[in-house]
């Protein structure tokens, strides 16, 4: 990697967290490493297309907020996974009346079809693989039907194969759920 390439990443960054904070629980910018579908199908305990049914809100014993969504799990394309699943995301109200938010994470509002890629974490909580990068928005039926990222507009950095070389880029994302549906199939050779 040409060291112009590096200042600007690194000056980037610097841009961003001196802009990451506004106010005392708002958080304005994030940086996401994100992976390929195929990455992310590889390193997620759970793959699923699911319907958010419910969300609920609380703050833990250390004062930190939470939001846990309840999903009707409509098709699982990796690992095992019952008719439900909850979804824990940091985040919501806190008791003063502020709100933490964290940029580029997910919004699964009720009604909202996704399609995620989860991971397990403190137990048995299943996490956003990686915040918003690894949820995709299913807008439509069938093969055809349209999927966009759920991150908030986070389309920052891809961790590509290359440990130097040229600046990382963006994979082309997938723009139907049949797209969508067969990489993760190919990811973990399956036939779609």
């Amino acid at each position: 990697m040409k060291a112009g390439r590096v200042l600007a990443i690194a000056g980037w960054l610097v841009v961003m967290a001196v802009h990451s904070v506004v106010g005392a629980n708002r958080a304005q910018a994030a940086s996401i490493v994100g992976r390929s579908v195929e990455d992310m199908a590889q390193h997620a305990d759970l793959v699923v297309r699911a319907t958010v049914l419910a969300r609920h809100r609380e703050v833990d014993a250390a004062g930190t907020p939470w939001t846990r969504a309840e999903l009707a799990v409509t098709t699982v394309l990796k690992g095992p996974a019952g008719d439900t699943v909850e979804v824990w995301q940091q985040g919501g109200p806190l008791p003063d009346g502020s709100v933490v938010v964290i940029p580029g994470d997910l919004v699964l509002d009720v009604g909202g079809d996704h399609v995620l890629f989860l991971s397990y974490g403190d137990g048995d909580r299943l996490y956003s693989h990686l915040l918003g990068w690894s949820v995709f928005d299913v807008r439509g039926d069938g093969p055809l039907a349209r999927v966009v990222r759920n991150a908030g507009g986070a389309d920052l950095f891809v961790a590509g194969p290359k440990i130097a070389g040229d600046a990382p880029t963006t994979p082309k994302p997938p723009v139907t759920l049949g797209q969508l549906t067969a990489r993760v199939a190919a990811a973990l050779g399956e036939a779609p």
